[in-house]
């Protein structure tokens, strides 16, 4: 009895460790990514919480997070864009999934010109996507794009349309939250 108890622990220990591969491996490139982009592991695990409780999705809120911490805004700033982009999808919906704008955001500012769903985003706001490429083009570096963005998301009242989404959806983003716990202690112990 005792070796047959043994051997479903290990068996079970077994399954943990291939349920959770994928987790480990798309959190693997999150800490690749994010301390090449000059972040602490505290700090990535802030941000990754903040969105998970949105998004519910590993692979979603990874891709998220490292998007937009490859900006290179300080941790406050990089929080205040974060609840801008999820201002920006419960402001305009579905059409808006936070991932693609944090991509398009993120493309925008390397290429100098309205890229993906940042175009919808001002377009429905009433903004010229012509006036805004005309900004992007009158600025001299990335960090100048990235604050024109930001500054285009305050003016949106995005930043506030984000906090007010999650203070109303507390319990989902509460649970998610625990959700991304909970994968995070299965991933630990599938190490084992």
């Amino acid at each position: 009895a005792i070796v047959e108890g043994a051997k479903s622990i290990i068996s079970s220990l077994k399954d943990v460790a291939e349920e959770t591969k994928e987790y480990q491996k798309i959190m693997g490139s999150l800490q690749i990514s994010s301390e090449m982009a000059g972040y602490t592991a505290d700090e990535t695990a802030e941000i990754y919480k903040k969105l998970y409780g949105v998004l519910g999705d590993d692979q979603t809120t990874a891709t998220t997070t490292a998007n937009l911490q490859a900006l290179g805004y300080s941790q406050d700033k990089l929080n205040r864009l974060v609840d801008g982009t999820i201002g920006a999808w419960a402001k305009y919906g579905d059409s808006i999934p936070i991932d693609g704008l944090a991509e398009a955001i993120n493309e925008t500012v390397k290429v100098g010109t309205v890229t993906g769903t940042l175009a919808d985003v001002l377009n429905w706001a009433g903004k010229s996507e012509d006036e805004f490429n005309f900004s992007l083009e009158q600025c001299t570096s990335d960090t100048q794009r990235a604050n024109l963005i930001f500054m285009e998301f305050v003016n949106q009242g995005l930043m506030e349309a984000g906090e007010k989404w999650r203070e109303q959806n507390e319990l989902l983003v509460q649970n998610n939250e625990s959700q991304a716990e909970l994968q995070e202690q299965l991933a630990e112990l599938g190490k084992l």
